[in-house]
């Protein structure tokens, strides 16, 4: 199927407070992993399937960011930073775009590593026709980040952020 999803969302805004000192002098999306701002693999990820676009939602240190990625052209797409006045979480960051935004698009953590390609999650988003698509992975330990209960068809129950063990 061809990909039509050419814009995205790097959410890079957080203060990153839980890494204190790390997050200090530098925004927790550029620390480094193995020796690669973690928000580099995010970038190529998406590169790798087909977005030209990526909107930076930053906030926190965001002249670092802009310092550190410049505008993209290493990486193949266009970066562009949209700064938040003050936090306003996952969700008002995206919508602080929603005007720049036209159709489908990625939205990703500056923050997050993965080892999946965002090639086939986008192909399986579009034949289904989804409103959203969410991509899981398991853990071994999920009451450090959340569970999501899935039907059989895949659709999203429920969302149980960082739950107690029983």
């Amino acid at each position: 199927m061809a990909r039509r999803v050419e814009q995205a969302v790097i959410l890079a805004g957080g203060e990153g407070t839980r890494l204190r000192p790390l997050t200090s002098t530098r925004p927790k999306p550029l620390l480094p992993v193995l020796g690669v701002p973690c928000i580099e693999y995010v970038i190529r990820a998406m590169a790798a399937a087909g977005v030209k676009h990526i909107f930076l939602a930053c906030g926190y240190r965001s002249e670092d960011v802009r310092n550190a990625l410049g505008g993209g052209d290493r990486f193949g797409v266009e970066l562009e930073l949209a700064c938040e006045r003050e936090p306003m979480g996952t969700a008002g960051a995206v919508k602080l775009l929603e005007d720049r935004l036209d159709g489908t698009f990625v939205v990703g953590s500056g923050d997050t590593m993965m080892d999946a390609e965002l090639g086939p999650l986008i192909d399986f988003h579009l034949r289904r026709g989804a409103e959203a698509t969410i991509g899981l992975t398991e853990v071994e330990r999920p009451e450090q980040f959340g569970i999501v209960g899935v039907s059989a068809e895949g659709r999203v129950e429920r969302f149980k952020e960082k739950p107690r063990p029983e």
